[in-house]
């Protein structure tokens, strides 16, 4: 999946051959306290991005901590998993773009320094995605699946929320859920996977 605004954009060449970085473990585990606010991009003395395809541009790993509606405000109830980490125009332009597996992630997070607008679209992404919208409180906004858009289509639908949001969450469709993301959720990036 990747992120545009209409028309879409597409990453560069020369942006799409850059060498692959960063990554750790993955993990899903209930009953940790949300992570810290953080910068979190490449850690240095970090493994490759596991599953990376070939000329994607380097991907970031980081916790996403999420506290469902119910344990909002209540921080040993949040839900952390290691997520890649899109915070560069490259890397949200590529996003999870010919990936047949977010494994051994539990999806990506997609960053934004500002409030933004941009619509994502999923043309040269192969698995079906569900996405969800945060704002820079990271309340949540809204949430969708998205189908592969297959190359024949002139024309790749695209989706946004609606409103502006710092944060977008994509994981395989269906994999919302398991991670406590919906109406009332919170969610916050968090430091290195662990």
């Amino acid at each position: 999946m990747a992120v545009g605004r209409a028309p879409v954009r597409k990453a560069s060449k020369a942006g799409l051959l850059a060498a692959t970085a960063v990554a750790l473990t993955v993990g899903l585990t209930v009953g940790r306290p949300a992570g810290r606010t953080a910068d979190v991009r490449a850690q240095a003395g970090s493994t490759a991005d596991v599953g990376a395809p070939a000329g994607s541009p380097p991907m970031g790993s980081a916790t996403l901590s999420v506290a469902p509606a119910a344990a909002a405000g209540s921080p040993g109830r949040s839900r952390v998993a290691c997520v890649l980490e899109a915070s560069t125009t490259a890397q949200q332009n590529y996003g999870l773009m010919y990936r047949s597996t977010v494994a051994p992630y539990a999806g990506m997070a997609f960053v934004f320094d500002r409030p933004s607008d941009a619509q994502f679209y999923m043309r040269h992404t192969l698995i079906p995605l569900a996405i969800a919208w945060f704002d820079a409180q990271g309340r949540f906004e809204a949430e969708t699946v998205m189908a592969p858009c297959p190359d024949q289509v002139q024309l790749c639908p695209t989706y946004g929320p609606g409103r502006l949001y710092s944060l977008a969450l994509e994981v395989p469709a269906g994999g919302l859920g398991p991670l406590g993301v919906g109406p009332g959720a919170v969610a916050h990036m968090g430091g290195p996977c662990r």
